[in-house]
């Protein structure tokens, strides 16, 4: 269940975290799809978050309108 997405529209990144986020939570992260996704784990090795740079590119519009801004 993805609980929210967050778009900077200053940066042009969105985050879609899966979970509710809190300090420290993230221990690795792994870089997909040409410098694009980047993937953040938890210590259990759970995916936690998506992070997608240069989001308007690739994600639909109508995601990024709806999202919660940063």
């Amino acid at each position: 269940m993805i609980l929210k997405v967050l778009y900077d529209a200053d940066v042009d990144a969105a985050s879609i975290d899966l979970v509710a986020p809190h300090e420290g939570m993230i221990e690795r992260t792994i870089e997909a799809v040409d410098q694009t996704i980047l993937l953040h784990f938890d210590k259990q090795d759970h995916l936690v978050s998506i992070e997608v740079l240069r989001a308007k590119s690739v994600l639909p519009s109508e995601t990024l309108r709806a999202a919660c801004r940063r």
